[in-house]
């Protein structure tokens, strides 16, 4: 698992699972969430450096010289975790995500516009989605993070923004222009 700094990260405590999402738009809709939950900061993870042989060093160089490359991010901490957890993440006034937890959100749209459960790219664009893919959409985001309405637009736009570049890295990948080209 990668180290993930100290972010703002709450502990909801929910009775009935069918209203956790009136609780959370009726608790969070301050700037602070502080008053009404409780703060949960995350574990700063310790690592332990092993010391090396010199003949294995020489082989871990050779290695570190070859071109790596990343991989699409999955976040599988923040879709696996409880649902009694959630990311606080603050907004300014003209309702853009700040602070560190902003990046965090901002990855999580990132996997949901990769989703094709949840965001189809069938439709030519966003804004002819239906309506219950982007409340699916907003659901997902509303279950493991906590922000006042002011974000919302936001973020359904971001997602759309994300679901386009995900298109775009799919006709780059799997689109050949001269297969369908047919001459007489």
């Amino acid at each position: 698992m990668a180290k993930r700094r100290r972010l703002n990260k709450i502990r909801v405590y929910v009775e009935n699972p069918s209203t956790s999402t009136e609780m959370a738009e009726t608790q969070y809709t301050d700037m602070d969430a502080s008053h009404t939950v409780q703060q949960i900061m995350s574990r700063e993870e310790t690592t332990i450096e092993n010391e090396m042989d010199p003949l294995m060093q020489d082989d871990q160089d050779s290695e570190e010289n070859s071109v790596t490359r990343r991989g699409p991010t999955i976040l599988a901490d923040i879709w696996n975790q409880s649902p009694e957890e959630k990311w606080v993440v603050k907004f300014n006034r003209y309702g853009q995500p700040i602070g560190e937890e902003s990046t965090l959100l901002s990855s999580f749209i990132g996997t949901i516009g990769r989703n094709p459960e949840l965001a189809p790219q069938g439709h030519p664009d966003w804004r002819l989605v239906p309506k219950e893919y982007k409340d699916k959409c907003m659901d997902e985001i509303r279950a493991r993070f906590t922000f006042p309405r002011i974000g919302e637009p936001f973020i359904l736009k971001t997602i759309g923004e994300r679901v386009k570049d995900f298109r775009g890295e799919l006709k780059a990948e799997y689109y050949e222009p001269n297969k369908h080209n047919r001459t007489y």
